[in-house]
C-alpha cells in the first residue's frame, strides 16, 4: 500500500487501548512504511486513524479531515457510547475490538473490521510464572474500575484487586509482576450486557503469557482464545454457575491441573505479537483503502462517459432524460450503502 498514515490520540501510555491499538500499531507501520506520523498535526497525510475519545477531541479531528478528503479509520476498541454513532457512520473504515461490535453497529456501516488487541505486556521477556505445584489459593483480579461491579456479583471471597485504588495500585511498570503474585485471576464478565459482551480477550491473554492460570466467563472472546491455545475448559464458567464452588472443585487433591504455559507463549507470540497484529493492521487498511480508491474511479469514469454522451445528445428532452437518470443512479446507491 503507497499511502501516508498518521495516528491521532488524546491518551498517553497509562491506557491500556492506547498502548494497544495507537503507540504499538504506530511503531509498527513505522518500521515497515517510510511516511507515518503520530498526533501530526500540521502534515499532510493519505490516511488518518483517529482513536475513541472524547467527543469534543474527536469531532474536532473528524471534521477537520473529512473536510479534507481523507480516508478516516475510526478505532473504537472494545467500546463505544452514543456519542460515537455520528464517527461510526461517516468514517471510511470503523475498526472495532470484538465481533459483537461488528455485528451491533454494521447497520450503520458496512466497512467495520475486527481487530484483536496485540499483548500488552511490559516486558516481553518476563519469565513465565513457576509454581511449585497449583493450589489456586491467591486469587487475584486486574483491570479497569469500570469492570469491577462483574466481580462483585461473583461474589468470590478474598480477591485480591489490582486496579485503580485497589489493594495493589495499578501501574503498566508493575501491573505484569503483580499479577505474578497469585496462584489464579479471576475475570467475571457480565455476558448479557452491552458493556460485558463486546470486551475482547485482552485481560485473559495477558494473563496467559504470564503463567498465571485464570477462571473467566464463557465471553466468546475468551472461548476463542482457550481454544486457540488448548486452555482447559473447566476454567471457563457458563451464566449462572457458581464460581465459589468451580475454585473449590479446582483445589480439590483429587484436581490435576494440567497446561504448558510455555507452548502457550509461542502461540500467543504467533498469534498476537506486535508485528502479527501490526501486520494484520495493515492488510485490513490497505484492503478498504484500495477498494475505495477503484471506486472512485470507476465513479470518474462513469461520469466522464455520461458527460460525453451528454455533449453528444442535442435533444433537450433526452438531455433531461440522462441528468435524472445519473442523479437517480447515484443516490439509489447512495441510499443502498447507508
Amino acid at each position: 500500500m503507497q499511502a501516508s498514515i498518521n495516528f491521532i490520540s488524546e491518551f498517553d501510555s497509562s491506557v491500556a487501548s492506547f498502548r494497544s491499538r495507537v503507540w504499538r500499531l504506530y511503531e509498527y507501520v513505522s518500521s515497515v512504511m517510510p511516511h507515518v506520523g503520530f498526533n501530526d498535526f500540521d502534515g499532510d497525510y493519505d490516511i488518518i486513524v483517529i482513536q475513541k475519545g472524547s467527543t469534543k477531541f474527536v469531532y474536532e479531528q473528524f471534521m477537520k479531515y473529512k473536510k479534507q478528503h481523507k480516508f478516516i479509520i475510526f478505532d473504537i476498541d472494545d467500546y463505544h457510547d452514543n456519542h460515537h454513532k455520528f464517527f461510526i457512520k461517516f468514517a471510511d473504515l470503523v475498526v472495532v475490538g470484538s465481533s459483537f461490535l461488528k455485528r451491533t453497529w454494521q447497520h450503520l456501516n458496512k466497512n467495520i473490521a475486527v481487530l484483536d488487541d496485540p499483548i500488552d505486556v511490559y516486558d516481553l521477556n518476563i519469565p513465565l510464572k513457576k509454581f511449585k505445584e497449583f493450589n489456586f489459593r491467591k486469587i487475584g483480579w486486574f483491570g479497569n474500575t469500570t469492570n469491577l461491579p462483574m466481580l462483585n456479583q461473583a461474589k468470590i471471597p478474598d480477591v485480591k484487586t489490582i486496579t485503580m485504588n485497589g489493594d495493589i495500585e495499578w501501574s503498566p511498570e508493575t501491573v505484569d509482576k503483580d499479577i505474578q503474585r497469585f496462584d489464579l485471576i479471576v475475570l467475571p464478565q457480565d455476558i448479557h450486557s452491552y458493556y460485558g459482551a463486546s470486551k475482547g480477550n485482552c485481560r485473559m491473554l495477558k494473563s496467559l503469557y504470564l503463567g498465571v492460570p485464570v477462571m473467566v466467563s464463557d465471553l466468546p472472546a475468551y472461548v476463542d482464545l482457550a481454544k486457540l491455545v488448548g486452555y482447559p475448559t473447566e476454567f471457563i464458567l457458563h451464566d449462572g454457575e457458581d464460581w465459589n464452588e468451580r475454585i473449590k472443585q479446582i483445589r480439590s487433591p483429587n484436581y490435576k491441573f494440567k497446561f504448558d504455559f510455555e507452548n502457550c507463549r509461542k502461540i500467543i507470540m504467533d498469534n498476537y505479537s506486535f508485528a502479527a497484529r501490526g501486520q494484520q493492521w495493515l492488510d485490513i487498511v490497505s484492503g478498504y483503502y484500495e477498494h475505495r480508491g477503484k471506486n472512485r474511479i470507476k465513479k470518474i469514469l462513469f461520469f466522464l462517459d455520461t458527460f460525453k454522451l451528454f455533449r453528444k445528445v442535442r435533444d433537450g428532452r433526452k438531455r433531461t432524460i440522462i441528468l435524472f437518470g445519473v442523479i437517480k443512479i447515484h443516490y439509489t446507491k447512495r441510499k443502498k450503502n447507508g
